[in-house]
């Protein structure tokens, strides 16, 4: 899967674009292009997956907003399991807006 941020300070702009590489029992995160077939293409402001990350917003209201997803349909929909958004964001951690 590879990440494509926008709104990266310049001194960090080569984390931009990140590949995270997902297996059964390991996962890398890489800043040079692994080689692989890309099966999924995540693009939005690196503000905006952190706050969802944070539980600040919910993945379900920022993609197709905020957030643009690209790739297999199936993979897609799998995808906040693969992130562990369940483990985060869910029953037992409801979500932390900021104050108005």
């Amino acid at each position: 899967m590879r990440f494509e941020f926008s709104g990266v300070p310049a001194k960090w702009f080569k984390f931009r674009i990140l590949w995270l590489l997902l297996e059964r029992l390991d996962v890398d995160v890489c800043v040079k292009d692994p080689g692989y077939p890309v099966d999924v293409v995540l693009h939005g402001k690196i503000a905006d997956f952190v706050s969802v990350y944070l539980g600040h917003a919910l993945w379900r209201e920022m993609v197709g907003k905020k957030l643009s997803i690209k790739g297999d349909r199936d993979l897609v929909r799998s995808l906040p399991g693969w992130i562990r958004l369940d483990k985060v964001v869910g029953r037992d951690f409801p979500v932390v807006r900021p104050a108005a």
